[in-house]
């Protein structure tokens, strides 16, 4: 299991079933070794924008088939996204389509348990190496600002 910067993953489950959302949230709980807390169920791609608008999650573990627009549709019309994908459907036929949306993975249901471990280890991974990028990034902008202000002073 890699670290996660010290801080637990947050996820959001989208998908129109509720029983598919109660079961999948009690897997990650009681058999993936990451820390996920999932901070909440959207069963369309509406209620899924209204919470990562609120929660702004790590992860989505997303369903393709919903009423409305599907999951890879609701992909293809974000204009900008933030978080990680890991599809979780009972359609293989769909995953080259999700890998070129960038997924992360795409666990097909009946879900099984080393399935998801192994996705939620490839999250993990990610949203570390993400957080130390970003980490460094702001580290990176303080030295350049400092010497900035060096270069300001000495100018004079």
């Amino acid at each position: 299991m890699t670290e996660t910067a010290g801080k637990i993953i947050t996820a959001l489950i989208v998908d129109d079933e509720p029983e598919a959302c109660r079961n999948l949230a009690s897997m990650l709980r009681e058999y993936v070794p990451v820390p996920i807390n999932i901070c909440g169920f959207a069963n369309d791609s509406m209620a899924a924008m209204e919470l990562i608008a609120i929660h702004n999650p790590d992860v989505l573990f997303l369903d393709i088939n919903m009423p409305g627009k599907s999951g890879l549709q609701f992909l293809e019309d974000l204009p900008e996204r933030n978080f990680e994908v890991v599809f979780v459907t009972a359609y293989d036929e769909y995953a080259i389509k999700a890998f070129r949306l960038n997924a992360i993975d795409y666990v097909l249901k009946p879900l099984s348990i080393t399935d998801l471990q192994d996705a939620a280890c490839r999250i993990s991974e990610r949203i570390s190496g993400k957080r130390l990028l970003r980490e460094e990034n702001g580290h990176l902008n303080h030295v350049i600002n400092n010497l900035k202000k060096k270069k300001n002073k000495t100018a004079w």
